[in-house]
């Protein structure tokens, strides 16, 4: 009981409804303002072109609360895109950054792999929502890499869909193993709280594998 008692306290529950809203505006402005931020860099791109999926985590329901109560969503974006003629992934990126960006109100960031967009109060980060991107060649997916001003990027292979597949296929009926990966999440982030290394913390991708 004492394990399905901490089960209760750590996993994301109530806050679902608070995301889910700030998830549809966000995804609205992405649609109607990223195509002509893409413009600016000679990129094409309709709205109606453009597939969100929900990714990591959430998708498959082993989100775990942090100490502050910061949640956060993966919302991917795939989009069709010639990566041999547009071969810089850091201009969808802060096209991305660009669109969803609202001047001292809201302040859009470009990470390694991803756009995200942060919410505050008093100054604590209470919910993110992270954007990969995701341009789509010849029926293959590729993750835009890379922050704004590194000159280490590009676009990698990836299979957004078949992972979520693959994950939501291992938890189907298996309740108990969501519970698992919900104590080891918390025993990492207990371990790494305060670390300022990302490199030594382990992803939580690579957790939910191994269990």
């Amino acid at each position: 009981h004492e394990f399905w008692d901490f089960n209760d306290d750590i996993k994301i529950d109530t806050e679902a409804e608070a995301l889910r809203t700030k998830r549809d505006k966000l995804k609205q402005d992405f649609k109607d303002y990223f195509p002509d931020e893409c413009n600016d860099y000679g990129i094409s791109i309709t709205a109606s072109s453009m597939e969100f999926i929900n990714q990591g985590s959430y998708k498959i329901g082993t989100t775990i609360k942090n100490p502050n109560g910061n949640v956060d969503l993966d919302l991917a974006v795939i989009f069709p895109l010639d990566i041999d003629e547009h071969d810089d992934p850091r201009q969808v990126k802060k096209a991305a950054k660009e669109a969803l960006l609202i001047k001292n109100i809201r302040e859009p960031r470009i990470k390694e792999p991803c756009v995200t967009v942060g919410y505050h109060s008093n100054g604590v980060e209470y919910m993110h929502i992270d954007f990969p991107l995701y341009a789509k060649k010849n029926d293959k997916l590729y993750l835009a890499r890379g922050t704004e001003f590194s000159s280490d990027y590009k676009w990698e292979e990836a299979d957004p869909k078949g992972l979520s597949e693959y994950f939501l296929g291992e938890f189907k009926s298996r309740e108990q193993l969501r519970r698992v990966v919900r104590y080891i999440k918390k025993g990492k982030q207990i371990k790494y709280k305060g670390s300022t290394n990302s490199h030594e913390i382990p992803p939580s991708i690579a957790l939910t594998i191994l269990a």
